[in-house]
C-alpha cells in the first residue's frame, strides 16, 4: 500500500501543460499535434502499465524517460538536451518504477532554460550505478524545493530493501 502511494506521484501539471501544447499545435501544425497526442497517449499507457509494478528494468525506465523527454522536446526544442550512455550489462538491472521519469520531471520543473542556456540531462553508468545528471540553473520564481520526489524515491528504495542513493547538489549541476 505504501509503495503504491509513493509510485502514484506524477506532476498533474505535466498533463495540463501537455494539453496546452496540443492546443497550440492544432492551429499551427496539425500533423505535429497528432504526433504529440500519439506520443502522449503512449507515455500514459506505459505509466498505467507500470502502476502495478514496484520495479522496472533500466531498459523499461529509459523507454519511458525518452518518451517523456520527447514530449518536452516538442515544446522546448533545442532548449532541452538529453543523452543516454548506459552499458548493455546494466540495462536489465532493476530500479523503482517511474524513478527516472520522476528525476527528469524534477530537472525540468526546477530549472530555467532556453536555447541560449539549454537544460542538459544525462543518464549514464558509472561504477555499476545509474547516474542522472543535469545542469542546474534554478528558476527564480519557484518555491523552495521540499525534495518530496527524492524522499519518495528514497522511501521506495528502503521499502524494497535496496541500498539508497547519493545526491550531489552543486552550484551548476545536480546529480543522483
Amino acid at each position: 500500500s505504501e509503495l503504491s502511494n509513493l509510485r502514484a506521484h506524477m506532476d498533474p501539471h505535466f498533463l495540463f501543460n501537455s494539453l496546452n501544447v496540443v492546443s497550440g499545435l492544432i492551429d499551427e501544425d496539425k500533423e505535429k499535434a497528432q504526433d504529440f497526442i500519439a506520443a502522449l497517449s503512449g507515455l500514459y499507457r506505459s505509466i498505467l502499465e507500470k502502476q502495478g509494478q514496484t520495479t522496472s528494468s533500466v531498459r523499461e525506465e529509459l523507454e519511458i524517460a525518452e518518451s517523456y523527454i520527447g514530449l518536452y522536446k516538442s515544446r522546448f526544442e533545442d532548449a532541452l538536451y538529453y543523452e543516454v550512455n548506459v552499458s548493455d550489462a546494466d540495462l536489465e538491472a532493476d530500479l523503482p518504477s517511474m524513478s527516472l521519469q520522476l528525476l527528469i520531471e524534477n530537472a525540468i520543473k526546477h530549472n530555467a532554460f532556453d536555447k541560449e542556456h539549454p537544460l542538459e540531462i544525462k543518464i549514464y553508468t558509472e561504477e555499476g550505478h545509474i547516474v542522472i545528471w543535469n545542469t542546474k540553473r534554478r528558476k527564480e520564481l519557484i518555491e523552495n524545493s521540499t525534495r518530496k520526489s527524492l524522499k519518495n524515491i528514497r522511501s521506495r528504495y528502503t521499502l524494497l530493501g535496496k541500498d539508497s542513493f547519493s545526491v550531489e547538489d552543486q552550484t551548476d549541476a545536480f546529480t543522483v
